[in-house]
C-alpha cells in the first residue's frame, strides 16, 4: 500500500519501496478491482546527483490473460515519470524496473514513493 498513500517526496523515506537486494529484474504488479481504463502511468522516484532512483522500465497491462506491453521509458534523470500510451481497458498493470539506482543517501536506499494511474 505505501506505493499508493499519496506520498511522492522522500521525506518518509520508511514509506517508499524497493526491491530485494538481490532482485535483478524487479518489478510491481497491481491488480485493480475493476476494469478500468488505463492510458497514463505517473510514478514518482528519486534523483541524485547522477541519477534517478529509477532510469529505465516498461508498463505491461493484461489483454485476454496475458500481459502485454503499452510503453516504457529509459535514461530518466526525473523525479517524475510520466507514460503515456492509447487509452486500454485492464484489471492489471505490470510496472517492470530494467534499470535502478539505489541511493543510500537517498530515502535510505529505495527507489519509488509513489505510483498513479489515470485514464487519460
Amino acid at each position: 500500500y505505501c506505493l499508493l498513500d499519496g506520498i511522492t517526496t522522500d521525506s518518509q523515506w520508511q514509506f517508499c519501496w524497493a526491491p530485494g537486494t538481490r532482485d535483478k529484474e524487479p518489478w510491481i504488479e497491481m491488480e485493480l478491482p475493476e476494469i478500468k481504463t488505463v492510458g497514463r502511468i505517473t510514478l514518482y522516484t528519486f534523483a541524485g546527483k547522477n541519477a534517478a532512483g529509477v532510469e529505465s522500465g516498461k508498463i505491461l497491462i493484461e489483454q485476454n490473460g496475458k500481459m502485454i506491453p503499452v510503453g516504457s521509458f529509459q535514461n530518466n534523470r526525473q523525479e517524475k515519470i510520466t507514460v503515456v500510451f492509447p487509452p486500454q481497458k485492464t484489471g492489471k498493470i505490470r510496472i517492470e524496473l530494467q534499470k535502478i539506482n539505489r541511493q543510500p543517501e537517498i530515502a535510505n536506499g529505495k527507489i519509488l514513493s509513489e505510483i498513479e494511474v489515470y485514464a487519460k
